[in-house]
C-alpha cells in the first residue's frame, strides 16, 4: 500500500510527488460510501454565503462550489500551503473537530477589505499569521461556519464554531492521519484575488447524521408548503365527480343486443337488499346494498374499496346513474 510521507508534508510536491498523490486518492477513494446531501448543501452555500460576504463583511465577493472528494486526512492537510489558515471546528451537540482552511490569498483579500476600501493588489506575506490576525480570521472562519450551520440545519439540528486558528502543521495532529475525510472545495474570489476555501469533514464526526447525509432530498420542507397544501386539499375537496352505481354486470351475445328494442325488459337478478358496487372514474370505490329512503332508491354504504378512514355507513340518494345495469 502506497505510504504518505510524513517527514515532510509540506514541502512543494514536483510531478513525482504529484502521481504518488494521484494514486492515494484513487485507492481511497474506491470503494468508499459517499454522502451526497453534502453535495447539495456545499452547493446552496455558495449563494448564500456571497450575501453574507456582502452583509455581515461588506465584501463583494464571487463563490463557486468547485467539488467533494473523499481522502484521507493526512494527505487532506498535508497538501496545503505551509501558510495555509486552519481553523478548527468543533460540531454540536457532539462536539466532534473539522476544519476550514483559508489559502492565504483568500484571507489577505478579506482582510484587505476590513481595512482598507477594498482588496487591492496582493502582496501575499510569506509568514505565519499575527495574533490580530488570528482573531480575524477566527471571525472570518465563523461566518462561513454560521452559513454552513444554516445549511446543515435543513436535516439536523447542528452547528458549527470556530475554535482556534491553526496551521496545516498543527491541524494535522488532532486526526489518525489515515482517516477519511469528506473535503468541500469552495472557489472564492474577492476582487484581483482568487484562491480557496476547504472544508475538511473526517466521515466519523459526520456519523450522527450519516443517514440523512447518505440518501439525497429532492425537496425540503418551506413555511409555504403548509399553506400550499391547506389550498390545494380545498381545491380538491370541492371539485365535483360523478359516481356511479353498479348494480350488475353480466356478459350478453351481441345478437341479444342487437335485438333490443324501446320496452325491453332486461332482467338483472338483483333486487331490494342486494349487494352493489359504487364506481368512480371506472374505480371501485365502496360496496352499498340498494335500498329505499324517503320514498326514493337509494344506497346504503359498506366496505370501504379504498380504505378511506374517514368513511360512513349511511344512507346517500342518487342523484343519477343510481340504476345503470352493463
Amino acid at each position: 500500500m502506497t505510504q504518505i510521507d510524513n517527514s515532510e508534508p509540506f514541502s512543494p510536491r514536483a510531478e513525482r510527488d504529484h502521481n504518488v498523490e494521484a494514486e492515494i486518492i484513487a485507492r481511497a477513494s474506491t470503494g468508499i460510501e459517499k454522502l451526497p446531501m453534502l453535495e447539495v448543501i456545499f452547493a446552496r452555500l455558495t449563494t448564500t454565503l456571497a450575501s453574507a460576504f456582502k452583509s455581515r463583511l461588506g465584501t463583494i465577493s464571487e463563490v463557486s462550489f468547485a467539488g467533494m472528494e473523499y481522502i484521507p486526512w493526512g494527505l487532506a492537510l498535508g497538501r496545503l500551503d505551509p501558510f495555509t489558515l486552519c481553523c478548527l471546528t468543533k460540531i454540536a451537540p457532539w462536539q466532534a473537530t473539522t476544519v476550514l482552511s483559508f489559502e492565504p490569498k483568500v484571507f489577505f483579500a478579506l482582510f484587505d477589505s476590513q481595512i482598507s476600501a477594498g482588496p487591492g493588489p496582493q502582496s501575499i506575506p510569506a509568514r505565519q499569521p499575527s495574533s490580530i490576525e488570528r482573531r480575524i480570521a477566527k471571525r472570518f472562519s465563523q461566518v462561513v461556519l454560521d452559513e454552513i450551520s444554516a445549511e446543515f440545519g435543513r436535516l439536523a439540528e447542528i452547528g458549527f464554531t470556530a475554535e482556534n486558528i491553526e496551521t496545516p502543521q498543527q491541524a494535522a495532529t488532532v486526526q489518525n492521519f489515515q482517516a477519511l475525510c469528506a473535503v468541500a472545495h469552495i472557489r472564492v474570489k474577492i476582487g484581483e484575488a482568487e484562491g480557496n476555501m476547504s472544508f475538511i469533514m473526517p466521515k466519523d464526526s459526520l456519523h450522527p447524521i450519516k443517514s440523512q447525509l447518505s440518501r439525497m432530498f429532492l425537496a425540503e420542507p418551506s413555511e409555504s408548503d403548509g399553506q400550499w397544501r391547506d389550498d390545494l386539499t380545498r381545491r380538491v375537496t370541492s371539485s365535483y365527480v360523478e359516481i356511479q352505481a353498479v348494480l350488475h354486470r353480466m356478459p350478453m351475445q351481441i345478437a341479444d343486443i342487437l335485438s333490443w328494442q324501446p320496452g325491453t325488459v332486461l332482467e338483472l337478478g338483483r333486487g331490494i337488499g342486494d349487494e352493489i358496487t359504487i364506481t368512480c372514474s371506472g374505480r371501485r370505490i365502496f360496496h352499498a346494498v340498494a335500498g329505499h329512503h324517503n320514498n326514493r332508491i337509494a344506497v346504503r354504504l359498506g366496505e370501504d374499496c379504498v380504505a378511506t378512514p374517514n368513511s360512513q355507513n349511511q344512507m346517500e340518494p342518487l342523484q343519477k346513474g343510481w340504476g345503470e345495469g352493463r
